[in-house]
This record gives structure tokens, C-alpha cells and sequence, in this order.
């Protein structure tokens, strides 16, 4: 894994500079994801935390199309005196179309929307705790759910082939969830946010002619 940047880079100073119409070019990302503060609501940690990813992206002069996924982790605590926090993981996989909004030499600013799927599990899935001297399983099952998303990205052509850049990801979320009212337990679906602000590193593997090099 350590000489993928290396490899990656290398791709991109073997593509030719000719101008195009299409490419398609490998996105890595990675920064911090920050999850809605309701969450903490439902004992999750919601403080920053690393997430990766990479995306598969077609691209012209205005318009870009990626396909990509991402993971992050976090905490979320049971209230049990006897048992431990659980670790949250979050997969997500989605599609983003985007518009170049603004260009000025080598730097290119993008604006996006998307739309994915958001699955979370939970480790261990089963918890088992005493309640008056007797045993008792809790079960986490996995919980899929759709997710919406508009994003930012400001990159900078460092090569014909490669650029680098920042990137800010706005997304929101629906989950079932249930807490205690009084004597009663209140269920429902409930609207959730996350922010991800990252870099990313564009490689272009493929060009018709290469359209990062247009003027």
C-alpha cells in the first residue's frame, strides 16, 4: 500500500499531454469526517475522525461524473456500566456529478451534487449484559440507508496528468432511532448531517487527447 502514491504518480508522468475531450482519471482522498452533534444524542462520538477513500472519475472540459466510496469509524457508547463502547463503521458509496464553476490557470473550482448508499455496522454486533442476574443479548444488526450530497473542490494542476486538491462534502442522512420519554420509548426516523474535508489527488489513466491541459 505504501508505494501506491508512488505508482500512481509515476502513471501520471506517462500520459501524453495532448488535448482532449474525455478522461478518466483515479481520485484517493482522505481527511476527517465530522458527524451531526444530535448523534451524540444516541451516544455516538461525534468529533472528528479520519475517513479514505478513492473514486473513479470521467471528466471534460465543464462536466465530471464520479463513482467512488469512502469509510470512517467512530464510537458509539451503550450506557451499560458493564459494557464497553462499540465502534461504529461507516461505508458509503455514491455518485457525485460536478461543474466547473471557475478556472484560472492551473486552478479549477467545482461545485457537485450526489447521491449514494450509507451502510453502518457495528463491532461486536452482540453485546451480552446482566440485568438482575440474568443474561442478556444485545444484537447491533447492520443499518443501510440512503444519502444526499453537495460538495466544493478547489484543485491545482501540478502535472499534465496529476492534481491535487481540497475538497468539502456536505451529506445528510435519515435513521430509525429510539429513546426513552418518561416510561415509554419513542421511536422514529430522524434527519442526520456529516462534513468531510479532505484532499485529493487526481491521476489520469485515460484522455482522448487529455482535457487538464486545455488553456
Amino acid at each position: 500500500m505504501k508505494a501506491a502514491p508512488l505508482v500512481l504518480v509515476a502513471w501520471a508522468t506517462l500520459v501524453s499531454a495532448a488535448h482532449a475531450d474525455w478522461s478518466v482519471g483515479i481520485e484517493p482522498r482522505t481527511g476527517f469526517r465530522v458527524l451531526d452533534a444530535h448523534l451524540s444524542d444516541f451516544r455516538w462520538d461525534v468529533g472528528a475522525r479520519p475517513f479514505a477513500g478513492a473514486d473513479l472519475t470521467l471528466r471534460n472540459e465543464r462536466w465530471s461524473l464520479s463513482v467512488g466510496a469512502s469509510r470512517s469509524a467512530t464510537e458509539q457508547a451503550t450506557g451499560l456500566g458493564d459494557v464497553t463502547a462499540t465502534t461504529v463503521t461507516l461505508f458509503e458509496a455514491g455518485i457525485t456529478l460536478r461543474a466547473t464553476v471557475l478556472r484560472h490557470g492551473p486552478v479549477r473550482l467545482e461545485l457537485g451534487a450526489g447521491g449514494g448508499r450509507l451502510r453502518s455496522s457495528w463491532a461486536p454486533e452482540v453485546l451480552r449484559t446482566d440485568v438482575d442476574g440474568v443474561p442478556i443479548d444485545v444484537r447491533f444488526d447492520p443499518v443501510g440507508t440512503w444519502t444526499r450530497s453537495l460538495d466544493a473542490r478547489v484543485s491545482v494542476r501540478l502535472r499534465p496528468a496529476l492534481m491535487l486538491g481540497l475538497s468539502a462534502v456536505a451529506r445528510r442522512f435519515e435513521l430509525d432511532t429510539a429513546h426513552r420519554s418518561g416510561s415509554t420509548i419513542v421511536e422514529s426516523e430522524e434527519s442526520f448531517r456529516s462534513v468531510d474535508i479532505g484532499l485529493f489527488v487526481r491521476v489520469v489513466g485515460w484522455s482522448s487527447s487529455n482535457p487538464e491541459t486545455s488553456p
